[in-house]
């Protein structure tokens, strides 16, 4: 993939051709009218890209490595804003409603179209796996910070919790395609708050027993009594014997 370097006149070609695309497809990425709106010639447009596959190359790595720095820096936030995993769940559920809502769908389609692209372009692909590392590197670094802070278990490796996350946007991908038969949007919300509210850790030993404890007391004092009821001895003193008047 040729690189865009670091002129302002190629991030200028850059955001223009990324504009293009996410209005209008892949077909939309027309050099002339780039070129035009980042205020210069083509031939300046193909010294920096090299030709228009090395633009759109350009283009579908720079909204792939967009969409992942924002998702794991949100949520490396809310791991710092979170004393305990009950707030990180509330602080997740309005981190779901607004990347995984409807107005985003675009940027999920572009991820399923992005690996169906990389297959026949061998440089893009391996700047998709690279960059698929990177985001899994940054998605593991939010679990162990996680972890570490004590919201998450620790005995689940950070590494299998984060890919197990990122499949949250794969489903949504699955989900938009035929939304009437994978159920509402609030359901799949509260899916995934269940699932990170369950990834807290487990109550320690002590805090089992007492709650077992008081636990049985009050079952204790809720039992009915049962079998053959005891009868009090009587007491072995005899009363001592009246005396007459006299």
């Amino acid at each position: 993939m040729a690189s865009a370097g670091p002129t302002r006149l190629a991030r200028a070609i850059l955001d223009a051709a990324v504009k293009a695309v996410e209005k209008g497809g892949e077909a939309a990425l027309r050099v002339h009218d780039v070129a035009s709106r980042a205020g210069c010639s083509v031939a300046l447009l193909y010294r920096h890209f090299g030709s228009r596959e090395g633009l759109l190359e350009a283009v579908m790595f720079e909204r792939l490595e967009r969409f992942g720095v924002v998702d794991s820096q949100a949520l490396m936030d809310m791991v710092d804003a979170s004393p305990d995993v009950q707030t990180f769940v509330r602080l997740h559920e309005a981190f779901a409603r607004d990347v995984f809502g409807p107005e985003r769908e675009r940027n999920r389609q572009f991820l399923a179209e992005f690996i169906a692209t990389s297959r026949t372009r061998p440089e893009l692909r391996r700047a998709f796996v690279e960059q698929q590392r990177q985001t899994q590197a940054a998605f593991t670094a939010v679990v162990r910070a996680a972890q570490e802070k004590g919201l998450f278990r620790s005995d689940i490796d950070a590494r299998a919790v984060a890919s197990f996350a990122r499949a949250y946007t794969f489903g949504r991908v699955l989900a938009e395609i035929d939304p009437d038969t994978t159920g509402g949007f609030e359901d799949w919300v509260r899916c995934a708050g269940i699932f990170l509210a369950n990834l807290g850790p487990p109550a320690s030993t002590a805090e089992r027993s007492r709650s077992t404890s008081a636990g049985a007391k009050k079952v204790a004092l809720r039992r009915p009594s049962s079998g053959t009821p005891k009868v009090r001895p009587r007491s072995s003193a005899r009363p001592a014997p009246r005396r007459a008047a006299t």
